[in-house]
């Protein structure tokens, strides 16, 4: 592997470590907080946390904001989802829980560990093989299991390793109604890579799957960098190759795929919320799209 490559995973790690301290910046706000994610300070670790720490107050405030209506939309996507399974009493087929979670850039994603919904679901989390042996290890010292049926690592670096192929090597079934979370995922990946993940899904995905993913295009990278300070730990700089260049990009893409989804901006979103003022001109929107018959 060249440094290049090297250089890369070590930045998705970084992006990881990252995102949890914003997780658990937003958890200290108690009642208020959007999310509680008691997994996310010490899967952020010090360093990350103290790399937050330093930016300064606008940015850090943005950036939390920011990740604390994308986390709650996507749980509430989840939640939705695989609450149909929990209502009408689906039953386990050949020892298999009645549906499927898979997380694309899984990072230190804690869904798994903390939506109780979760227990009706086989848990996929594809990410790089470096992120895994920390992430078990942090939950195993805290005793910390989970609340999903099971939780199976998929080892992958999208770049380079086609999906179907590692997931159906970890117990993925296509029968079977699946929900797929790309959170702040897509717009770090080349156009044809995004393309192939995507195409990927909708091939082995059962009708009435979702798909669920951060769409964001290149004035993503201007807002946030408007803010100053620290865009290498964020990942900024990486958000200038996104796939996407204009508004309807990543819809289209998911159409062409076999996705009918519609989409939301995060300002939407965390108006709904009564939070989120902040992302007013910020064009982040998420997409939810549901696998045609």
């Amino acid at each position: 592997m060249n440094e290049a490559r090297i250089e890369e995973r070590r930045r998705v790690l970084a992006t990881a470590n990252v995102a949890a301290a914003f997780r658990a910046l937003e958890a200290e706000k108690g009642a208020a907080a959007l999310v509680v994610d008691e997994c996310a300070a010490f899967f952020a670790g010090d360093e990350a946390q103290s790399r937050v720490a330093a930016m300064n107050a606008r940015q850090r405030a943005f950036l939390t904001e920011m990740m604390a209506v994308r986390t709650r939309c996507f749980d509430e996507e989840c939640v939705a989802f695989l609450s149909r399974f929990l209502a009408d009493g689906s039953p386990h087929a050949n020892g298999r829980p009645p549906a499927q979670a898979v997380f694309l850039g899984a990072g230190y994603d804690s869904r798994a560990y903390r939506l109780r919904e979760m227990r009706c679901a086989a848990v996929y989390e594809a990410d790089q093989a470096a992120l895994f042996p920390a992430k078990t290890e942090l939950l195993r010292a805290r005793g910390i299991g989970p609340t999903a049926e099971r939780v199976v690592p998929v080892e992958i670096d999208f770049a380079e390793k086609a999906l179907i192929p590692a997931l159906l090597a970890a117990g993925f079934d296509p029968a079977q109604p699946t929900i797929w979370v790309a959170e702040g995922l897509l717009p770090y990946l080349s156009e044809a890579v995004a393309k192939s993940l995507v195409c990927e899904t909708a091939a082995i995905s059962a009708a009435g799957s979702k798909f669920a993913a951060t769409m964001s295009d290149r004035s993503v990278a201007e807002a946030i960098v408007a803010f100053g300070g620290a865009r290498r730990e964020t990942g900024g700089n990486r958000w200038q190759r996104s796939c996407f260049t204009s508004r309807d990009d990543g819809l289209a893409m998911l159409a062409a795929a076999g996705w009918a989804g519609t989409q939301r901006s995060l300002y939407e979103i965390g108006a709904a919320y009564g939070r989120g003022q902040c992302l007013r001109d910020f064009d982040c929107r998420i997409v939810v799209a549901e696998k045609r018959a």
